[in-house]
């Protein structure tokens, strides 16, 4: 999301956008080059940092090819940006899941190294994934900002707490309703 408002979009603009973002206007059929045009005129982002350019499709100076690959761009930000946070959510829910009852932060619980390399493993493939240049177009990625993935981390503070707060109902419940239907 934090991608799209960084690039002057909101999220009822992009809606209706469909995969024809993909596409230039003579590749288009039906109504979506008119919707991308008003979409090109209501972003200001976009024209400002192109001046000389207008949203027409036809024309002198026409601006409308740049601008839906502007938008392309922008989208496969926003992808990578989710794939990566998607990633960190699952990393944290299987810190999270590592013991039934103690907490994240216990120190007693046990350190399994190939969990932690395992860890180091999957998230070099990712970033590779998302920042390669050859690797992410062929996913329809691109490397966000480290503004726009740190946006999407306020997930995995709510996560830990949830089950932080889960797992001191089952300490201090050990037979009570939580324990019995999460504890397996």
């Amino acid at each position: 999301m934090w991608v799209f408002y960084e690039y002057g979009f909101t999220l009822s603009q992009i809606t209706g956008a469909d995969n024809e973002y993909r596409l230039h206007y003579s590749d288009m059929d039906g109504s979506y080059p008119d919707f991308y045009y008003n979409l090109c005129l209501s972003n200001d982002h976009w024209r400002s940092r192109n001046p000389g350019l207008t949203c027409s499709a036809t024309g002198p100076n026409a601006g409308f090819d740049t601008f839906m690959d502007h938008f392309s761009n922008v989208v496969s930000q926003a992808q990578g940006a989710y794939f990566l946070v998607l990633n960190v959510m699952q990393f944290t829910n299987l810190l999270n899941r590592r013991n039934q009852s103690q907490s994240v932060f216990s120190l007693k619980q046990h350190l399994n190294i190939m969990f932690f390399v395992a860890l180091v493993c999957s998230t070099g493939i990712m970033l590779i994934l998302v920042y390669v240049p050859g690797l992410n177009s062929a996913f329809f990625l691109a490397g966000p900002t480290s503004a726009s993935v740190a946006a999407g981390f306020w997930g995995v503070i709510v996560m830990i707490g949830v089950e932080e707060l889960r797992k001191a109902i089952v300490r201090w419940s050990p037979e009570g309703i939580v324990a019995r239907y999460t504890l397996y």
